[in-house]
């Protein structure tokens, strides 16, 4: 989708733009250009717009409509003059929901607090000491980074553990940190000394950019961040490649950029610009919207904020509501295709049942004494279905102390490009298994370990335990190594000795692959 700057040249007054008394001051109109594209704009993106503003003399949230209409201050935090009055960066972002608000706020000077308030602007307080990073999915619980560490708060009970045990060496908790943690807890970017890509397990710095405010977008393939003013950089996880999405934006003098934010559906860029001024505190940023298509600004931006003060850190809220053909789009107002169904890879509906993608299935290694595994199918289903699974008796004493259940698909090689993670269900008497993937570039024989990942899945009990595996936490065998996700040939249920037991049962089922949430 484009937006387009008209040349219809209207004052806002004359043509019914509603732009209220807190959103506009003296010397801070729109242009005639700017109201026409406001106008275009009007009624064509369904949302809700939070951000933090300065105008009032200190720090508070705002909120509007995603097109720039019914802007209004949502929170009276403090009072102007306090000498106590936060001054760090706020960071709203919504809910999953869209109901409530996280924010960063506290006092000056003192450590940084998590904060959340309604939509509504109703009961804002204090959840829990540390810097906010961003909701769980499920919307019932946030993370925090304090003193080195992430934790996770429950905001229905109140009660707060350590989300990753790991310390991370570099990290500072002040109000300007900017980060984000991936909900699988494998891995966050954080703005400290410098901008890091972070493993969580075992606290590894696996990238590092210059510039300042990492983000995520969820689905667990891109990083972006501002590499500097005027150039706004996008990292393809799984491709190792690195991407413009925004350089000096079509609308001086407000070319000057930072405070990106992109929304969920990866629709839209938000962020802050300002006259060539530098300060966050107390220059003149304005609020822009860019459309995106494949994360590459398309189109023209479109100011939403006309204010003397400082407008930072815009976040676009877009949720979704229910047509009776299918899910619904607000954010275009248009009905959305059904997502595609996941890759079933093997469902072991049958005792004689194939792969579900077709190929081939087999046991490595073969015949060796002190190394290997029988398999039975059982008729239970790990979901409650009619079909059965697979139980594994292996053990993997002998060289070459490893075992694994493959399968290969029946096109030689699947694009898991749209996919972004596995799921699998296992039970057992061994507390963990190794899952691992190949692509085209791997030897069949084995010689290399070019093109072969793996991934440590721990926490198998007696019980079934659906399991989700991010394509980023699959570990390359080589040095350097990356995983074509394109041309994907073998996937395996394995066991490896130094990291898995040398005996034991496991029992597996419905193995796919599945697209962003």
């Amino acid at each position: 989708m484009r937006l387009y700057l008209t040349t219809v040249i209207l004052a806002a007054c004359a043509i019914g733009l509603l732009i209220t008394p807190a959103l506009c001051a003296t010397g801070a109109q729109p242009t005639p250009q700017e109201s026409a594209a406001l106008v275009a704009l009007k009624g064509t993106i369904k949302g809700t717009i939070v951000w933090e503003s300065n105008r009032t003399g200190v720090w508070e949230l705002y909120m509007m409509n995603a097109d720039g209409s019914n802007a209004r201050q949502l929170t009276h935090l403090t009072t102007p003059g306090n000498p106590l009055a936060y001054t760090g960066y706020m960071r709203p972002r919504f809910s999953p929901d869209g109901n409530m608000i996280l924010f960063a706020y506290g006092t000056r000077q003192a450590p940084v607090e998590a904060w959340v308030t309604t939509r509504e602007g109703e009961d804002p307080h204090k959840l829990t000491t540390g810097n906010p990073l961003n909701w769980m999915p499920d919307g019932q619980s946030i993370l925090v980074l304090r003193k080195k560490q992430i934790w996770q708060y429950n905001l229905q009970t109140g009660e707060e553990k350590l989300a990753s045990a790991d310390v991370l060496p570099t990290a500072i908790d002040t109000t300007g940190m900017v980060g984000c943690v991936w909900p699988d807890l494998s891995a966050g970017v954080f703005r400290f000394n410098k901008n890091e890509y972070v493993v969580l397990k075992g606290a590894k710095t696996i990238k590092t950019t210059a510039g300042c405010e990492p983000r995520l977008i969820p689905g667990g393939r891109y990083m972006y961040w501002v590499q500097g003013p005027r150039k706004f950089r996008v990292w393809d996880i799984r491709a190792d490649e690195e991407f413009q999405m925004l350089g000096t934006p079509p609308v001086k003098p407000f070319d000057y950029t930072y405070f990106p934010t992109v929304t969920d559906d990866m629709r839209y860029l938000m962020f802050g610009a300002s006259p060539s001024q530098h300060s966050h505190d107390t220059s003149d940023y304005e609020i822009y919207i860019q459309p995106l298509t494949n994360l590459r600004a398309d189109g023209a931006p479109v100011r939403l904020s006309f204010n003397t003060g400082t407008d930072r850190w815009p976040y676009l809220w877009v949720g979704q509501s229910e047509a009776s053909d299918g899910p619904y789009d607000t954010a275009s107002g248009e009905a959305i295709a059904p997502p595609p169904e996941p890759l079933k890879i093997f469902s072991f509906a049958s005792e004689t049942a194939e792969p579900d993608w077709g190929g081939e299935t087999g046991l490595w290694p073969e015949e060796v004494e002190g190394c290997g595994a029988t398999t039975t199918w059982v008729a239970e289903d790990a979901e409650g279905g009619d079909g059965g699974s697979m139980k594994i008796d292996y053990t993997i004493t002998a060289d070459p102390r490893s075992f694994s259940m493959w399968f290969t698909p029946g096109a030689g090689t699947v694009d898991l490009n749209a996919h972004d993670r596995f799921v699998i269900w296992v039970k057992g008497s061994v507390p963990s298994f190794t899952l691992v993937i190949k692509d085209a570039t791997a030897d069949p024989e084995g010689r290399t370990d070019r093109g072969i990942a793996d991934c440590l899945v721990e926490g198998v009990g007696q019980d079934w335990r659906r399991f989700e595996l991010p394509f980023g936490t699959f570990k390359p065998r080589e040095q350097n190594g990356r995983i074509d996700w394109g041309k994907i040939n073998h996937v395996g249920v394995a066991m490896i000795g130094g990291a898995n037991e040398p005996a034991g049962m496991v029992q597996v089922d419905n193995l796919q692959a599945i697209l962003p949430e």
